[in-house]
This record gives structure tokens, sequence and C-alpha cells, in this order.
């Protein structure tokens, strides 16, 4: 359920274009962790992509508060960022 929900919020902060994948969940003790790769136009400034990064880990904050979150960013527009090779390595 709350990965659902996780889910949920991520896409409800992404613009038009952008994705994500791998959300991955854990927990020790009270401390909970969410990592997941956040996929954008691949012409995406860092800068610009830093900001939307930002912006969705506010929002998953809001969320989940004391929450720690990793986003890997990769460009939605690279085959790489969708193979499950590429992927398993990371």
């Amino acid at each position: 359920d709350e990965q659902a929900r996780l889910r949920d919020v991520i896409r409800a902060a992404l613009p038009v274009g952008a994705d994500f994948h791998r959300l991955r969940t854990r927990q020790a003790g009270r401390r909970k962790f969410l990592d997941f790769h956040l996929l954008v136009d691949g012409a995406t400034t860092v800068r610009d992509a830093h900001v939307l990064a930002h912006h969705v880990e506010g929002r998953l904050r809001a969320a989940v508060p004391d929450v720690e979150v990793t986003i890997h960013v990769e460009p939605v527009d690279d085959r790489a960022s969708w193979e499950a090779a590429e992927l398993a390595q990371l």
C-alpha cells in the first residue's frame, strides 16, 4: 500500500514526458529510505533536472515525513535507461 501511495505522489509531481522506475523502499528501525530513477527529457539541463528532483523529493517528504530520498536522474529517451541489463548493474 505504501509503495502504491509513493508511486502516486511521484506521478503527480512529474511534468508531462517525465517518468520513473526502479522504486525501492526499505526501513531500518524508525528510518525510512526510498530511491528511484527519475527519467527526464535528454535535453533537460542539469539545473532543471536538479530542480525537478528537489520538487519530487519535497512532495515525497510531505507524504512521508523524515524519509531519506535518493534520486538517480536518467534521460528518458536513451534506450539504456530502459534496458534490463543496464538496470541490473545499478
